[in-house]
């Protein structure tokens, strides 16, 4: 059974799948939070309309997703966050047992090819054993988008697909009559290359 809820109050041990809608969320409290009360969700969607960001890489919280193998996170990035898109891997260190992950962006137009924010290297030390399959759309060639991607790709030995994609697809489910843009390679040519360097032998890239 799925359950949307805008963000439980108290701990919920039996929900294996969930549907969490936040609005002008800071995303690490929200995570955090979650992490207290749905400790054993395995499915989870993240629908965050409006994202904040902090710049920090861990979580204050002593609790981990131990049983969590499938993410899709939803996010409108605001203006004044867009530098800051790496920091998202402070839910995936605490969820080291994710197998699928889909990251869809709603981005501003200014974050095409934005080159601000943090890289890789200052990420602490991570390793996601687990994870076969990770998708991104919406990807704008932005710095953090790319620093995020690359971080997962060289820290996930058993990964096996990767899709990258330039639509908004977060824009489908909420203005599917809205006309879609057009494909833009001169993005998916910053990490095409640098993917299949780092992809495990096997694994398949799948650019659109």
């Amino acid at each position: 059974m799925e359950h949307t809820y805008l963000l439980p109050s108290v701990m919920l041990p039996n929900w294996k799948n969930a549907k969490i809608s936040l609005r002008g969320a800071v995303f690490q409290h929200a995570a955090a939070s979650l992490l207290d009360r749905l400790p054993d969700v395995q499915n989870l969607t993240l629908d965050v309309l409006i994202l904040h960001l902090e710049t920090r890489w861990t979580l204050n919280s002593p609790r981990v997703f131990s049983r969590l193998r499938h993410v899709q996170i939803m996010l409108m990035i605001s203006y004044e966050d867009h530098d800051k898109i790496l920091y998202i891997v402070s839910f995936l260190r605490v969820a080291l047992l994710i197998e699928r992950l889909e990251v869809h962006f709603h981005g501003i137009a200014t974050m095409w090819f934005a080159n601000e924010g943090p890289f890789r290297q200052e990420v602490p030390p991570s390793e996601y054993t687990h994870l076969k399959n990770i998708r991104v759309t919406g990807f704008r060639g932005e710095r953090g988008q790319v620093e995020f991607l690359m971080h997962v790709v060289e820290n996930a030995p058993a990964l096996q697909v990767v899709t990258m994609d330039t639509t908004q697809r977060l824009s489908d489910a909420w203005y599917p009559d809205e006309v879609k843009p057009e494909l833009n390679s001169d993005a998916l040519d910053i990490v095409r290359g640098p993917l299949l360097e780092r992809l495990p032998s096997g694994a398949k890239l799948f650019l659109a």
